[in-house]
């Protein structure tokens, strides 16, 4: 019964801060940004401003920038939030909204416009869910125009480029 008072203590903690995420991302006081491949990293538009990123599948918030988004909010309603952000990477991945290779390393390391970020990393779908918004099963098929420019390059080097049809 203790165990379970406490596992319920600490949800309790974890939904609040994805409710505030929540709210600061629907009022849009607070944005993620789409993440471009690049040759050795990656490009998004805004990169200093966001508090996280997204790409196909994943999304990464960074650690300190969404954690002092959130403690802002809660300071701004009259509210503390007074949970170390340590515990509270801790309490995501106990509860399964972490994907990480191990229980000890939480943080991952997301090379984004030649600077290298520290983030907590999500699956989209599980970020969907927490958002509140209905997962439809639909993935972006987009294709950046320098992808394209990429991969036709590649195959022009290759010498595929007239074989293709």
């Amino acid at each position: 019964m203790t165990d379970q008072s406490e596992r319920i203590y600490e949800l309790d903690d974890v939904t609040r801060y994805l409710k505030a995420l929540r709210v600061l991302l629907d009022t849009k006081e607070a944005r993620i940004e789409l993440l471009l491949p690049r040759h050795d990293d990656y490009s998004a538009v805004d990169s200093k401003g966001a508090i996280g990123f997204m790409k196909k599948g994943v999304v990464y918030l960074k650690n300190d920038v969404a954690y002092q988004a959130v403690c802002a909010y809660y300071r701004r309603n009259g509210k503390d939030f007074a949970i170390a952000e340590s515990t509270l990477r801790r309490l995501l991945h106990s509860n399964g909204y972490i994907i990480s290779r191990s229980p000890k390393s939480l943080v991952h390391r997301l090379h984004v416009n030649r600077k290298t970020y520290q983030c907590v990393k999500l699956t989209e779908s599980g970020f969907k869910k927490l958002k509140g918004e209905k997962d439809d099963e639909c993935e972006r098929d987009e294709e950046f125009s320098s992808d394209r420019i990429v991969r036709e390059n590649a195959t022009n080097f290759i010498g595929r480029g007239d074989q293709a049809n």
